[in-house]
């Protein structure tokens, strides 16, 4: 890992040093991806399960966390922790709150009604990527709006 003196940086090292790393555009990778999204496609979560285990080396016997697993989880985590996610909750449910789109109707003309309305979703998958630092703050950011 380098390590970087701020103050020591010209305006050049500073820019370098802020830039985000060039996307790998490999045809090989493209193509890589290509035959995941495809196989996803074709195979469901079944191909979600083989990818888990080749990449990340898991073996997964179902996509869904069991809530006892769960449960066990919060459980486990020190008290402090437990308050700061409390903390993150709250604040990223009234934030969202806020935002909660509602039914419009319009008459846009004499017998022409149009209509805004807002439906839930039965279910939704989310990705959240772990690479060096799973972080928790995606998690909550996708799942809790």
């Amino acid at each position: 890992m380098q390590t970087l003196i701020w103050k020591t940086l010209d305006s050049s090292a500073k820019t370098e040093a802020l830039a985000r790393p060039a996307a790998l555009l490999a045809p090989e990778l493209l193509e890589s991806v290509r035959q995941i999204l495809s196989a996803v496609r074709k195979r469901g979560d079944a191909a979600l399960v083989e990818f888990t285990l080749k990449f990340d080396g898991v073996s997964l016997g179902d996509l869904k966390v069991r809530p006892a697993a769960i449960k066990q989880a919060w459980d486990n985590l020190p008290k402090p922790e437990q308050q700061a996610l409390a903390v993150a909750k709250a604040n990223i449910e009234a934030f969202h709150t806020a935002q909660m789109p509602k039914a419009i109707e319009v008459e846009t003309m004499p017998g022409v009604v149009c209509r805004r309305e807002p439906r839930p979703l039965d279910s939704a998958g989310l990705y959240v990527p772990a690479g060096s630092a799973p972080l928790v703050s995606t998690l909550m950011m996708l799942a809790i709006p």
